[in-house]
Order: C-alpha cells, then sequence, then structure tokens
C-alpha cells in the first residue's frame, strides 16, 4: 500500500475533447484533480504546483474513505522534476519524476484551456489547471471570515458561495487557542465545526480531517497538527493563503480541501464545554 500511496500524483490522466486547447506550457500552472485510487475505497483530492523551473511540489493530498469510509487523512508533500510536451490542440503529455519513485507519464486531453476529465487505468474524474506562478493575483476577495461566541444548544451558521464551473481550493479554519496571541483570552479550549453535505464538482460528499471521525471506542477531534503531513500542509497553503500561522499543536481545527461550485454553510455547535468560548471561522481561496 506504500508504494500505492507513493504515486498517487503521477498516474495517467486522460480527457476527452477535440475542443480543448492544451497549453503551449504548464510551468507556474497549479493542477487540480479528484480521482479514485483503488476503485470502491478511496478518493484522491490533490493540488500539485509546477513550478518555472521544471520542477514539482504538491500542494496537498488528501485521501478519502480508503478502506474505512469514515476517515480523511492528509498524504506529506511530495517534489521532483517534470517535463511537458504538446501533442495535438488537446493533448499533451505530461511526465513526473518523483524523489524517491520512478518517472510517470501522464496522458493530457484537455476540454478546454483549463479543465476537463482525468483517466487512469483504473480510474477518472475531473481536473482543472490554473495558472498561479506562486504569486497572489489581483484579486479582490481572498478572505470571509466570522468571529462567534460559540455555546452549546446556540448553532452558529456562516454561509458562502462558491462560483464558477471548477472545484476551488478553500483553507478553513476554526481557531480557539491560537487567538491568545492576540489578547483574546475568552476562547473555545477544542473549536469545531461542520459543513453539512460538503462534496467535490462531480457530487461526491467526504468526511474532513478536522471533524470529528469514529475512532473504535468513540468520536475523536482531530486537530490541524495531529500528524506531520497535515501540519506541513495546513502550515504551507496558510502562509500562501496570507493567514496568520497557528500555534503548533493547540486545538485549532483547519482542513484544505477542493470544493465544488455552489452555496455552502459551515455550523458551529458545541457538543461539550470545551468546545464553548470565542471561535474565529475562517474560509480562504488559495491559489
Amino acid at each position: 500500500m506504500k508504494k500505492t500511496l507513493g504515486v498517487l500524483f503521477l498516474a495517467a490522466v486522460t480527457v476527452g475533447s477535440a475542443r480543448g486547447q492544451a497549453p503551449a506550457s504548464v510551468a507556474g500552472y497549479t493542477f487540480r484533480d479528484i480521482y479514485s485510487e483503488i476503485p470502491g475505497l478511496g478518493t484522491v483530492r490533490e493540488s500539485v504546483d509546477l513550478l518555472v523551473d521544471r520542477t514539482f511540489v504538491t500542494r496537498f493530498v488528501l485521501l478519502t474513505g480508503v478502506l474505512v469510509p469514515t476517515v480523511s487523512a492528509y498524504l506529506p508533500p511530495m517534489s521532483g522534476s517534470y517535463s511537458y510536451t504538446t501533442i495535438s490542440a488537446s493533448q499533451a503529455t505530461l511526465t513526473l519524476n518523483s524523489i524517491g519513485h520512478g518517472p510517470q507519464a501522464i496522458a493530457l486531453n484537455f476540454t478546454n484551456a483549463s479543465q476537463g476529465t482525468t483517466f487512469r487505468s483504473y480510474m477518472g474524474g475531473p481536473f482543472s489547471i490554473t495558472l498561479t506562478g506562486g504569486i497572489v493575483s489581483g484579486r479582490a476577495l481572498l478572505n470571509m471570515s466570522i468571529m462567534v461566541s460559540a455555546k452549546q444548544g446556540e448553532p452558529v451558521a456562516f454561509g458562502f458561495v462558491i462560483g464558477g464551473m471548477q472545484d476551488r481550493e478553500i483553507l478553513l479554519r476554526a481557531v480557539g487557542p491560537s487567538l491568545a496571541q492576540f489578547g483574546i483570552a475568552n476562547f473555545a479550549p477544542n473549536p469545531g465545526y461542520v459543513i453539512p453535505g460538503l462534496t467535490d464538482n462531480s457530487g461526491v460528499s467526504y468526511p474532513l480531517p478536522g471533524e470529528s471521525q469514529p475512532n473504535g471506542s468513540g468520536a475523536k477531534t482531530v486537530n490541524w497538527s495531529d500528524s506531520v503531513a497535515s501540519a506541513e500542509t495546513i502550515n504551507s497553503e496558510s502562509a500562501r493563503a496570507g493567514a496568520f500561522p497557528l500555534v503548533q499543536g493547540s486545538n485549532d481545527k483547519a482542513d484544505v480541501f477542493l470544493i465544488g461550485p455552489g452555496a455552502h454553510t459551515i455550523t458551529v455547535n458545541p457538543t461539550d464545554p470545551t468546545g464553548e468560548g470565542v471561535v474565529l471561522i475562517e474560509v480562504y481561496e488559495v491559489e
């Protein structure tokens, strides 16, 4: 299984449409896709930066429902070099040479200049590429946030809308303990949140690592830095989005995911006293 997970980002991608327009270069682009690594057992959501120096860095890889359908987890970031060659107006070949693994050729067929549907030897799914270049664009709105006083039995809902046709990479944070660095003393020591009906662009729902998950003896709360992979992912994506750093080892919650267009609601509703107090809910679109 370890070897399989190590090449999640590297399997073949195929999209079909004569109307597509393959870009002459993918240097400075971010590639995002959703696919099933093992048919019927797990779904992978990933974001990969293709840098101008012909190296690549995985921003995040989130496995959902692998073997245990209700559990999701991040994988450690990977890196290496890549090559890219156009074949026709709608087709190109991308080869990723991951450090520690052999080269993997990726066939790309574009439905348009920025998206399509991936296909691997075992399964496929939607993909998109966005010209990011690793810099912040001139967008006017980068972040939405609300500070609430969370109490048991008094749920607070915070809504946001994803426009367009593509999945967007979203950083969500429920901050309690890390508010102490700003002089806020009555923070929730163990904040939490729920996003009802969260789905990707293909309509597939999935749990988030920061939500309560069964562990065989009841529910546990997964904090933002409970694993090396999640800490690396959340730290790097928070920095990229311009968010203030969270305190390592704190009970703050944070997740990165690809979310489909439409209206979405975050609900803060403590189930025990540790979730009560001031909670800062933040939503970032991460380029």
